[in-house]
């Protein structure tokens, strides 16, 4: 019997994120010399890192809406940057509500800790906080809009679903 996708979704980004940090553990401090060996190893951890920030983002997007009684699809392609997919049918503004405020707490408590958790002196530091930064810049221009139309129309936008053809129901 085949592993639900959801599983496949939890054993690649646990396997990411132990990933990450043995990257950290074995690279990141050779990234604070100069050189070649530091710049690769930087960019390496670096980039480690923004993904976990962004698969934080994207699974807190997923589980704030279950928490919220949300109904959220599971993606069929692990090659795919989007866990789930949520639009309008079944879901309230409520929903909707959490699920997009579960995404940038996640973003929020990422940029926390990789300013006040991680050494100013490593390259990996520095390129992890660029992306974390990028993703937020993604989130206030592509989600916060997205949120305050909702708002402002008491409705869950139809732009708001994510994968909606790619998805098994839950």
């Amino acid at each position: 019997m085949p592993m639900p996708m959801l599983y496949r979704f939890i054993v690649r980004d646990l396997a990411i994120v132990a990933l990450a940090t043995i990257a950290w553990w074995l690279l990141a401090a050779r990234s604070a010399g100069t050189g070649f060996v530091a710049d690769l190893s930087g960019w390496i951890v670096g980039l480690l890192l923004f993904v976990c920030a962004y698969l934080a983002h994207e699974w807190s997007h997923y589980l704030a809406a279950l928490a919220a009684g949300g109904k959220a699809g599971v993606g069929e392609n692990l090659a795919s940057g989007f866990l789930f997919s949520f639009g309008p049918e079944g879901n309230t503004l409520g929903t909707f509500v959490a699920m997009s405020l579960g995404g940038f707490a996640a973003t929020g408590a990422a940029i926390a800790f990789f300013y006040l958790g991680l050494p100013d002196a490593y390259l990996a530091t520095r390129v992890a906080r660029g992306g974390v930064l990028f993703l937020a810049l993604l989130g206030v221009t592509l989600e916060l809009p997205l949120l305050i139309y909702g708002l402002v129309t008491r409705s869950v936008p139809k732009q708001a679903a994510v994968q909606a053809n790619e998805a098994e129901p839950l």
